[in-house]
């Protein structure tokens, strides 16, 4: 009997396997964290000091990259869960 691979659907939109869910979420963080270092080293000055996303992007990059950290650790159970249920 051939076993086939669990598939969940992330947002009620996309069905993942595990390897394409680990994929995608490897350019997410990825490209999360570049954000995240630019916006360490770039310190805006004159207009760009004034505008409140930009005197906060670093701030704004790091809560990103933890909400995408929570959501990785709930799809990865949502894999386990329905891998145990087979």
């Amino acid at each position: 009997m051939a076993s086939t691979e669990v598939r969940v659907r992330a947002y009620g939109l996309v069905d993942f396997t595990r390897r394409g869910y680990l994929v995608t979420q490897a350019v997410v963080l990825g490209v999360t964290v570049l954000l995240l270092v630019g916006a360490w080293l770039w310190k805006p000055t004159g207009i760009w000091a004034s505008n409140f996303l930009f005197a906060n992007l670093f701030w704004f990059f790091l809560v990103i990259l933890i909400l995408e950290l929570v959501e990785t650790g709930v799809m990865l159970r949502k894999f386990d869960l329905k891998k145990r249920a087979r």
